[in-house]
């Protein structure tokens, strides 16, 4: 990947007409291709099912790194099937340490979890057990989110997944 430094200002680093500076250091503009980690979204499948993908790594979950867009699974959608690719594999630490895949606020009791040697693995996991509000119709929008279970839970800047959500609309009577 090829980045070229863009130059603001006159070269100063404070004053009037001083250099533009972000969090992530100078503005720079890419030229190519960039990676694809974090690629969310909805894919609309033949039949009824949606299929809510979202992908993500480890230093994503150690950063907290807030999605842009949050993924809601709407009001009265049936989940059917939860499945992940460990594309690359996670270091989890900490005692029975599980990644928890589920709604925001309360993933432990309601979603999935992927244990540390399913993590650890490049594999398919799944179709995994839903728990809580994820095995039955779901009451209102809910959001998604990932987080650690287990005790004292630790992840390495390491680990690459895609989970992928499927789900149908129930109709309303």
């Amino acid at each position: 990947m090829v980045y070229q430094a863009s130059p603001f200002g006159n070269g100063v680093d404070v004053g009037s007409g001083g250099n533009v500076t972000t969090s992530l250091g100078t503005p720079h503009n890419n030229y190519g291709t960039r990676d694809g980690f974090g690629a969310d979204g909805k894919y609309l499948t033949d039949g009824i099912a949606t299929e809510l993908a979202i992908e993500f790594t480890g230093a994503d979950i150690n950063n907290g790194v807030a999605q842009l867009i949050k993924n809601v699974i709407p009001k009265n959608a049936l989940i059917i099937r939860v499945i992940a690719r460990v594309k690359q594999a996670f270091v989890l630490g900490g005692t029975t340490p599980t990644i928890l895949i589920g709604t925001n606020g309360s993933e432990a009791t309601n979603g999935v979890s992927i244990s540390s040697a399913q993590a650890g693995a490049l594999a398919m996991v799944g179709p995994l057990t839903q728990n809580g509000t994820w095995s039955t119709e779901l009451a209102a929008d809910t959001i998604v989110n990932v987080t650690l279970g287990g005790t004292c839970p630790t992840v390495t800047y390491a680990g690459r997944l895609e989970a992928i959500i499927t789900y149908v609309e129930v109709p309303l009577p």
